[in-house]
């Protein structure tokens, strides 16, 4: 395929197209023609290019409206090779492979247990590499990339985590060239909150959105920004600690060495011990069922963390005027029958211009961060092409 990209006359062109279809997949012409604003003679001959030149292929479309001629789409060839998303977290490694086309072939995970060790995690990576590899029933020569998201800041430039303790036993190492080297393909790393929302956004509640809020309820609370379609990193690639705004001055001390953060009050944790009074010590998912149940003390805690996320999000909104919030994380799972409450946080502390800003529960669950890695690796491999 490279030989080919690199006769075709379009130039410019070529790449821009194989762009499109690269970050939104398989797309009609008339969907190209909008996406890149040429003229349908254009949009013509570079596809007729590319099609000769099997870069492309074209498809049927899966539904066609009306009686007329159906519509076909154009996509990436997916013989032209796979590439993996890797999720490194706290306790797993999570993968899935992809064609082209954005089609997922196959998904798997390896247990690890807490505070593994960069031997380990890689190890464990490459192990899931090659078994997705086989998996998907190809040649490990159609390897092309391999994305991966760790749950820490990660400077992308140097491709090492930026804040030392987030993964104590990886701190100084190199974790990109670390995973390309083991793996013997070229690897792009980032933070899994960052991946997460990268993957709403190519894949799930943000698809088609410009300008996006992510906030990962978990058993912390991470955070990422997406403006007019690109991910925002920061100084360092520590852009997104939301849940280290303080929603209390005089509040909890948190594990940052502030007071009052918004994670001390709606992380997993917080949750949990805050019903300990009522419901001595319990699971998280036992107090999912009680919350399900109508509790009243369990009502009462998920509420007022409602709220404060709420809270949170319309701060962040009168700074950034995003178009949606996505809600991703362990807690998403309820935020649908929370939304009163968090639309209520988000109007008391957001100027009326953001009152009726959109806020959706994620929808790729738990691959997200491998999805978005999937994502990160897919640009990458286009363009190194």
């Amino acid at each position: 395929m490279d030989n080919a990209h690199r006769s075709l006359g379009s130039g410019g062109q070529v790449s821009t197209l194989l762009d499109t279809l690269a970050h939104y997949g398989p797309q009609t012409r008339a969907s190209i023609r909008t996406r890149t604003g040429w003229a349908r003679s254009r949009v013509s001959q570079v596809i007729a290019e590319l099609l000769d030149a099997q870069v492309l292929v074209e498809t049927p479309q899966e539904a066609t409206v009306g009686r007329g001629r159906p519509s076909t789409q154009i996509a990436l060839n997916p013989v032209t090779g796979v590439v993996v998303g890797l999720d490194f977290g706290f306790r797993h490694v999570r993968g899935i492979i992809a064609d082209a086309t954005h089609e997922i072939i196959a998904r798997s995970e390896h247990d690890l247990h807490i505070d593994y060790s960069p031997a380990q995690g890689i190890g464990a990576a490459v192990d899931l590499v090659e078994q997705l590899v086989q998996m998907a029933g190809v040649p490990r020569s159609r390897l092309a990339r391999v994305g991966a998201a760790i749950p820490a800041p990660v400077d992308t430039v140097t491709g090492t985590i930026s804040v030392a303790g987030m993964m104590p036993s990886w701190d100084g190492v190199d974790v990109r060239d670390a995973l390309t080297d083991a793996i013997g393909i070229p690897v792009v790393v980032d933070n899994d909150t960052k991946l997460a929302a990268y993957g709403e956004f190519r894949w799930g509640a943000a698809k088609g959105q410009v300008n996006v809020l992510y906030l990962k309820l978990h058993s912390g609370v991470g955070g990422a920004v997406i403006i007019n379609e690109s991910l925002v990193h920061g100084h360092s690639g520590a852009a997104g600690h939301f849940g280290h705004i303080s929603v209390r001055h005089d509040g909890q001390l948190c594990r940052c060495g502030g007071r009052g953060c918004l994670e001390t009050y709606v992380g997993i944790p917080a949750i949990v011990n805050a019903l300990a009074p009522v419901h001595g010590d319990i699971s998280f998912q036992k107090a999912l069922q009680l919350l399900r149940s109508g509790d009243a003390a369990t009502q009462r805690v998920f509420g007022d963390a409602a709220h404060m996320i709420g809270q949170v999000a319309g701060m962040l909104s009168n700074a950034l005027n995003p178009d949606l919030v996505v809600l991703g994380g362990a807690l998403s799972v309820v935020s649908s029958d929370l939304m009163p409450e968090i639309r209520a946080g988000l109007i008391a502390a957001s100027l009326p211009v953001n009152h009726e800003t959109k806020i959706a529960v994620g929808e790729l669950g738990a691959d997200a961060s491998a999805m978005g890695a999937l994502g990160a690796a897919l640009d990458s491999w286009l363009v190194a092409r």
